[in-house]
């Protein structure tokens, strides 16, 4: 199987419809490769973005794909489609992909509990998240602390302590962010609450998150993976 390097996922019309508003350009002209490369190298300048790569696909195969810009910003070293892009908070559909092929495989359910998987941290953890689920975590539906600021204090573990272990404590024994209705948490985003499916993930398949990535997205779909950013595993990358 062909191998693809994972990109930006961009939603095309998303980004057309911001780049006509933006720089004013028609929106009846025809769909072109040509005019995709333009909005594309427009959407690039005016948010003062080094690269921009637009893919389209399908579930069978990439119909389109255009990358435009350079590797850093103030070079002229061109970036190439064969570049790794820092994805961010995909990583976060990459884990429900993984999610769902755990389900199909019979090694967890959307209705698994967390302590379900692991019941020891139960203890110390707010009542208030006794029944919380994959499906909670996953629909940012667990009243977990959002932990998108940037500022939050993270809890300091012992050289001897599993630190994730140690958050996941921490997690669990604050007050929830958001209300329950009708039996379940209000949505309300946070980062946090796909740490703990993901941790969820890898003790249902008895597999870290690294291999899970090997297994199922790089080893069943296709597309290879780093974890960490581009210019770590090599310095010419973006």
């Amino acid at each position: 199987m062909m191998k693809r390097i994972i990109k930006v996922v961009l939603i095309a019309v998303s980004v057309i419809l911001i780049c006509c508003m933006g720089i004013g350009l028609a929106t009846n002209r025809p769909l072109s490769d040509t005019y995709i490369e333009e909005v594309a190298d427009n959407a690039r300048k005016i948010w003062n973005i080094p690269a921009v790569s637009i893919s389209v696909m399908d579930s069978e195969t990439i119909l389109y794909n255009s990358t435009e810009g350079f590797r850093k910003a103030d070079s002229t070293d061109k970036v190439t489609e064969e570049d790794y892009f820092f994805i961010g908070s995909c990583s976060k559909s990459i884990l429900a992909c993984i999610a769902a092929k755990l389900v199909e495989e019979g090694k967890i359910t959307w209705d698994t509990g967390f302590f379900d998987l692991y019941p020891e941290l139960k203890v110390g953890a707010n009542p208030a998240y006794s029944s919380i689920t994959l499906e909670n975590l996953l629909q940012c539906q667990a009243g977990i602390q959002p932990f998108t600021s940037g500022t939050e204090a993270y809890p300091q573990a012992d050289p001897s302590e599993n630190p994730q272990i140690v958050f996941f404590k921490y997690l669990l024994g604050k007050e929830p962010s958001s209300q329950k209705e009708n039996g379940r948490f209000a949505f309300l985003y946070s980062n946090a609450s796909y740490s703990l499916a993901g941790a969820m993930l890898e003790k249902a398949s008895g597999m870290n998150w690294e291999n899970l990535l090997d297994t199922y997205i790089e080893g069943e779909i296709g597309i290879e993976t780093l974890v960490g950013l581009p210019y770590l595993f090599d310095e010419d990358q973006p």
